[in-house]
């Protein structure tokens, strides 16, 4: 990934934290994390799914160079297509850490120029909601990525898309029925907002628990997937 593309992330992440220091008025490094709440006004809705657009067409194209170039090149160089699916993997882990670690970085500034300081409300919550937001973005990418190997670029842009607008949308769904709360934390982008997983904890009392296993289960459904995909694919 060249670094014009890295550049522009960099400041489609800059956007974000600057309309949303405006939109929620933020005053700690925790409003980073706080997200949207559950049946939210359309403008906190597009702000957040900017940010993650921001992140799947920043990452787009990289998986269907890996599975037509680079990936053959692996293949044929380690006789091994397990050691293709680590390569796979580790460009996924790159991307991820860069642009979580870049996202927090940039927020601190504009948090830093907007509000005069820089602070935490709490430490613990801080670092749980960065690790369910870098393995949200990690399933993201991952899935993107056997996309781009399975289908396109574009199909899978298309399909990534489709797949956090649906997120939304049936997030708010459960919610409105009561009697379903519990399951919102299946719902794997729900994990990665405060305002989500405060209200989540009262219908589910373990949902701080069960999140990251959740996360952690999808990630591996998702390598799993991808392992079998390379076994089979014809690479020639």
């Amino acid at each position: 990934m060249n670094k014009r593309r890295l550049l522009v992330i960099a400041a489609g992440i800059g956007v974000f934290a600057y309309l949303w220091q405006l939109a929620i008025r933020a005053s700690t490094m925790n409003d980073l994390y706080a997200g949207i709440i559950f049946n939210a006004n359309l403008n906190f809705d597009f702000i957040q799914y900017f940010l993650f657009a921001v992140a799947t067409l920043g990452f787009m194209g990289v998986g269907e160079t890996f599975g037509r170039n680079f990936g053959i090149y692996v293949l044929v160089r380690n006789r091994s297509t397990f050691k293709m699916f680590l390569q796979f993997l580790w460009k996924a882990i790159k991307y991820t850490t860069f642009f979580e670690f870049t996202k927090v970085l940039v927020f601190g500034v504009v948090l830093v120029i907007t509000s005069g300081k820089f602070d935490f409300a709490d430490v613990g919550s801080f670092f749980y909601l960065l690790v369910m937001n870098y393995l949200f973005l990690l399933n993201i990418v991952a899935f993107e990525m056997f996309m781009e190997i399975l289908v396109d670029s574009k199909i899978a842009i298309y399909a990534t898309q489709v797949f956090l607008l649906g997120s939304i949308f049936v997030a708010d769904t459960i919610n409105r029925l009561s009697n379903y709360q519990s399951f919102g934390v299946l719902i794997l982008l729900n994990s990665t907002m405060n305002n989500r997983m405060e209200l989540l904890k009262d219908s589910a009392a373990s949902v701080y628990v069960l999140a990251p296993i959740v996360q952690i289960f999808f990630f591996s459904i998702m390598c799993l997937f991808c392992v079998f995909k390379f076994r089979r694919k014809d690479w020639i």
